[in-house]
């Protein structure tokens, strides 16, 4: 299922870096567990950049709401507990601790918002009893106490602590700085390549760390560390592999998707995921059917996320595409379309992954795109034959306004269409319903229509019973007919004036 182009370290598979940086919105210190598909618009010249956006990607630590990282705000005392039990994947735990009252008591003084991850760190030993009396978590933290929580965090994995203290005494120009009980912990982070000295030989241990060089210190833990020294029985399980989607293409006559992604330091990872195959393949949040239309709906050159097993096969695949800076993508299903010609008007409601309704009124003048199965549809009752019930992605500027929709035909409705027009005359004949139309180009079209046939009629986005009411509905209405391959009505939409 999986064949591998070029041979690359474990270290390098497990830092990749997505070539362009795109972000989880959530403020880290809030509690907040939102995630959005945007740009963090402040790190670009920040030379933590890799680093940063490797953390995020794999949600270790957040962006803000307002799409920046900060780097050069200092970082907490609870922000690395909270930042360090998500890198333990301990996050679920946070998420449903409930704390006794004794523990509510010792950890009275840490936010609301950070009390579970604080007591779960606790239970995990990352935080010592000893620890909280001298615990300030609203306080910045300072290098040698990152060293020292993430030398506790040690003790989720195998690696040994050995006699680092003694292999490394003196290695500071500043050691006499470093407190006692804190030596062991920077020696260690030091000799596996966590946190290195300034250029002047010394360490700085009281510096508060900006979040920039936790990024940097955290990524490197996580590589180092984490994921390369956990229990037996859990080593190996589950690797992230982050990327750029160089290549896709689907052979039909095997069935099978073959993707080939591009991770940071160039090297390229094939994959090829066959209808039989347990692989989810998503594409903006939106799973996907393995079908050769993914050619065409999946766009290359955007962020890409891989979960492999300890065979290095993979599990799902998450795909993105690439947006501008300040811009985010909402993507979901096209639940009702309708193009109002007098006004040059669009409106559309989608239903996003979540299950909750967006309503969109856009007007020609905004200068929106629209493509349909990947072909530009001019802003005009051209956009009356889209057919609802697909797939669509709609990218959001700053304020949240839509530049850019791609929607799809829905993958059971390939090869119908949609005639739009007036309706001409709506009545009952016996027990048929008999409809007369002219559509956009001027071509009149007639349909008699039995109850027996199962077609849905909506009027004004209501659905309507089969009966005589029906003959209430005058003409010169706006109409839609979706139409099978054999030109047979599938569902009519009518809509008021």
């Amino acid at each position: 299922m999986k064949k591998k182009l070029a041979m690359i370290t474990l270290c390098l598979f497990l830092v990749g870096i997505l070539a362009e940086p795109v972000m989880a919105n959530v403020n880290a210190s809030a509690g907040n567990d939102t995630v959005q598909l945007v740009r963090l618009q402040d790190i670009n010249d920040d030379w933590a950049r890799q680093d940063i956006e490797a953390v995020v990607a794999k949600g270790f630590i957040k962006g803000y709401e307002d799409n920046t990282y900060r780097p050069n705000q200092a970082v907490t005392c609870l922000e690395v507990i909270v930042m360090l039990v998500r890198a333990a994947n301990l996050e679920d735990q946070a998420d449903n601790y409930i704390l006794s009252g004794d523990e509510a008591l010792l950890l009275s003084q840490v936010p609301n918002w950070g009390k579970a991850y604080a007591a779960v760190a606790l239970e995990a030993g990352i935080l010592s009893p000893a620890d909280i009396s001298t615990f300030h978590p609203q306080e910045g933290a300072m290098r040698y106490q990152v060293c020292l929580y993430m030398q506790n965090a040690l003790k989720l994995c195998s690696l040994q602590e050995e006699d680092s203290a003694d292999n490394n005494s003196d290695s500071f120009t500043d050691d006499d700085l470093i407190p006692t009980q804190a030596r062991s912990a920077v020696y260690l982070m030091n000799k596996y390549g966590v946190i290195n000295g300034y250029p002047d030989g010394s360490f700085g241990p009281n510096r508060v760390v900006k979040r920039n060089e936790m990024a940097k210190m955290l990524n490197r833990f996580y590589v180092n560390c984490l994921q390369n020294a956990q229990e037996p029985e859990e080593a190996g399980k589950e690797l992230t592999l982050n990327g750029v989607l160089d290549n896709l293409y689907y052979n039909s006559a095997e069935e099978t998707l073959t993707l080939d992604i591009m991770d940071d330091s160039s090297n390229r990872w094939r994959f090829s995921i066959a209808a039989g195959d347990d692989v989810d393949v998503y594409y903006e949040g939106s799973k996907m059917r393995l079908n050769s239309d993914l050619t065409r709906i999946i766009k290359t050159g955007g962020p890409s996320f891989v979960l492999l097993n300890e065979e290095q096969e993979a599990v799902w695949v998450k795909i993105y595409e690439v947006v501008a800076d300040g811009q985010t993508i909402l993507a979901g299903t096209l639940e009702e379309i309708k193009y109002d010609n007098e006004n040059n008007s669009l409106s559309l409601n989608v239903i996003d992954e979540n299950g909750s309704e967006r309503a969109f009124d856009l007007e020609r003048r905004s200068g929106i795109k629209v493509y349909y199965n990947n072909r530009f549809v001019e802003f005009d009752e051209d956009l009356d034959t889209i057919i609802p019930g697909g797939l669509i992605t709609v990218v959001l500027d700053e304020d949240e306004s839509p530049v850019l929709l791609r929607i799809y035909v829905p993958d059971d409705m390939e090869g119908y269409e949609v005639l739009a027009g007036s309706l001409d005359k709506i009545s009952f004949v016996g027990d048929n319903l008999n409809i007369r139309m002219t559509d956009n180009d001027e071509d009149e079209w007639s349909f008699v229509i039995h109850q027996s046939d199962n077609v849905d009629i909506y009027y004004d986005g209501s659905s309507m019973e089969f009966s005589r009411a029906l003959n209430n509905i005058e003409a010169d209405e706006d109409i839609k007919i979706l139409l099978d391959e054999n030109e047979k009505p599938v569902w009519i939409r009518i809509y008021p004036d």
